[in-house]
């Protein structure tokens, strides 16, 4: 039978171990500002954590689970990367917004994020380089690939470079953690609807007042005894709240895959989906053989979606995504014969399947 001094002796030993894992953080952090001062603040780049991760997985002893060392290196990889340089970023959406927590999600803590009502918006930012990368919602987990960034990158230079989904659900915030004490809700116009359903049903008494963002909801919140936030966990730790009740929204399995936008394509992984947008001329058999030229070279096609072109009576954009690189042998080969029966061809980035 296991004693209560030989649990104290682990929590002690576990005490122990923590601090060491502080101090090289700390270490590790001391070598990112070397590095910073060495580079003048270059631009870092992004979605290279595999190459980084291959060797920190292959030394690992086994006794954490593969996935969970790696998203807890990719956290590190952020947040000391934050320290060579703060990454500036332009993403879609308000302070405290889901584009938000995507932003500290990729770049950490200290990335400069500036919110945008579009996607267009976000671009043209990055495409004038005066941020580093956009970030824009790119798929959705009801609707599928999300047309207006598509048509957005289309008018740019532009690929994407990177990719990491998020959970859209929504929480209810407030400084006690208590629903018996909320009088009010403070809430964004877009997260008072997508919580309409919980707002009638557990909170019918409570007014709903209406705010600018996210982030401004749980600032109220967080100075008012009776009053409550919609929004993302992440985004009510910033501002101490606590957690009255998650996933409060109506469409509570909703997931938001983000693209990360920038100016130089990603390196290869080994682990890579290329997306690519086309047209073909209205002739029998004209998309078939389009995409035949994928299947004959054994690149496995996931995604195919084709919307009305604005401006073109009855003319159709295709998307597609494909697993592999631009570079691949297989996927140039394949990208050289299309180009020749097709009217509009373009690759719009690749980039690792991982966040």
């Amino acid at each position: 039978m296991t004693s209560r001094k030989d649990i104290e002796n682990l929590r002690g030993e576990m005490a122990e171990a923590d601090i060491e894992v502080l101090r090289a953080l700390e270490k590790r952090a001391r070598l990112s500002k070397q590095m910073s001062k060495l580079t003048g603040g270059a631009a870092p780049s992004v979605f290279t954590d595999r190459e980084r991760t291959g060797p920190i997985e292959h030394a690992s002893s086994g006794d954490l689970p593969t996935e969970s060392l790696r998203s807890i290196f990719r956290s590190i990889f952020a947040a000391l990367g934050s320290l060579e340089r703060p990454t500036r970023v332009a993403f879609v959406g308000a302070e405290g917004s889901l584009g938000f927590v995507a932003a500290r999600q990729i770049f950490g803590a200290s990335v400069q994020a500036t919110g945008f009502e579009s996607a267009a918006q976000a671009l043209d930012e990055a495409a004038r380089g005066r941020v580093d990368y956009a970030l824009a919602p790119y798929e959705s987990s009801l609707e599928g690939p999300l047309i207006g960034t598509i048509f957005a990158l289309r008018q740019t230079d532009l690929v994407i470079v990177g990719q990491c989904e998020l959970s859209a659900g929504l929480s209810l915030l407030s400084k006690t953690g208590n629903l018996a004490d909320i009088e009010k809700v403070y809430a964004s116009a877009t997260d008072r609807v997508s919580c309409q359903k919980f707002l009638d049903s557990r909170l019918s008494r409570a007014s709903v007042i209406d705010v600018r963002s996210p982030s401004i909801a749980c600032q109220f919140a967080a100075e008012d005894h009776g009053g409550a936030a919609l929004a993302h966990e992440s985004v009510g730790d910033l501002h101490t709240l606590d957690t009255v009740l998650s996933n409060i929204g109506d469409s509570p399995d909703l997931k938001i895959r983000y693209a990360v936008i920038g100016s130089r394509p990603s390196p290869r992984t080994g682990q890579d989906i290329t997306s690519i947008i086309f047209t073909v001329n209205d002739e029998p058999g004209a998309l078939l053989t389009a995409l035949g030229h994928f299947s004959e070279r054994g690149i496995n096609l996931k995604n195919v979606i084709s919307r009305p072109v604005p401006g073109e009576t009855w003319e159709y954009l295709f998307y597609i995504e494909v697993v592999g690189h631009v570079t691949d042998r297989a996927v140039i080969s394949a990208l050289d014969v299309m180009k020749k029966n097709t009217k509009f061809l373009r690759v719009l980035g690749s980039y690792p399947t991982h966040c």
